[in-house]
């Protein structure tokens, strides 16, 4: 049975969710500091920092962020994958057959992909195939019919 709460409260350090007119503590509540982030992304803009910081302390429970341990380690991720500026970073996939074989385990594992998603034989590297592939290597969910999956 799946149950929708219709009302999130929060009262002092935890979150109350009323289902079905009963209220249960379902977490303790893991609200980031903008202190904390101000000491990690210390190039960020003010404005920047407090998107993230709204963001984060919105969605942090629907990622299983409910720790003070969980929430340094997404932290140090996104450090990182962005840096101390908080600005994201679009990777370039643009890699030859060649040297996809030799970057990722999937394309090491799948060498003739390589040869249709890789830049080479004339036609330019297929990115979004690239990222969805050596980003899913050993994910045991991730679709491939799904060209979003991975990768946006």
């Amino acid at each position: 049975m799946d149950i929708k709460p219709n009302l999130f409260t929060v009262k002092g350090n935890k979150i109350a969710v009323a289902v079905e007119d009963e209220t249960a503590i379902i977490a303790q509540k893991v609200d980031c500091s903008f202190t904390k982030l101000g000491r990690i992304f210390t190039t960020a803009s003010t404005s920047a920092l407090e998107d993230f910081w709204d963001f984060f302390n919105a969605f942090a429970r629907d990622f299983n962020i409910n720790t003070e341990a969980n929430e340094n380690f997404f932290l140090a991720q996104v450090l990182a994958e962005v840096g101390t500026n908080l600005k994201s970073i679009r990777e370039n996939l643009n890699y030859s057959c060649k040297s996809l074989r030799h970057t990722f385990k999937y394309y090491r594992t799948q060498p003739s992909e390589s040869a249709t998603d890789g830049r080479c034989n004339g036609h330019p590297a297929n990115q979004r195939k690239i990222g969805n592939k050596a980003s899913s290597a050993g994910a045991k969910t991730q679709s491939q019919s799904d060209p979003l999956s991975w990768c946006v």
